[in-house]
């Protein structure tokens, strides 16, 4: 009988450990695969990240490149004006100086004829007595 003997459902140890070695091997090839996917996915998200704020560095570089054109314009309108008014305040101290001296001369006239004038007063009083 014992030649006879032939196990049907004995499993074999070598086939269950060859299945749960190839099924061990599938597990982590799938979980280096979702990783890998994920790993991907996340690449992919930083670098739209990066190209988003990329894009609004460059928005404010345009910004500032306007404001700063717009401060230079304005600046040289600045130095014009100043250099007008420079110009200006030269002038009106020039006159200013021609004036003072109108007045000088005419003060001087002015008392010279008074001396002149008063002389001829006092003449005319020390005469008429």
């Amino acid at each position: 009988m014992d030649a006879d003997y032939h196990p049907i459902s004995w499993p074999n140890t070598n086939y269950t450990a060859d299945v749960k070695e190839k099924h061990q091997a599938s597990l982590v090839e799938d979980r280096r695969k979702r990783r890998m996917i994920s790993n991907r996915e996340s690449a992919r998200r930083s670098r739209m990240r990066k190209q988003k704020q990329l894009n609004e560095l460059w928005s404010l570089v345009i910004q500032f490149r306007y404001v700063n054109h717009q401060l230079f314009d304005e600046l040289n309108y600045m130095r014009h004006e100043h250099s007008q008014i420079l110009q200006e305040n030269e002038l009106l101290r020039h006159k200013k100086c021609e004036l003072l001296e109108v007045l000088e001369n005419i003060t001087a006239n002015y008392i010279c004829i008074s001396h002149v004038l008063g002389e001829q007063d006092s003449h005319d009083i020390s005469t008429q007595y």
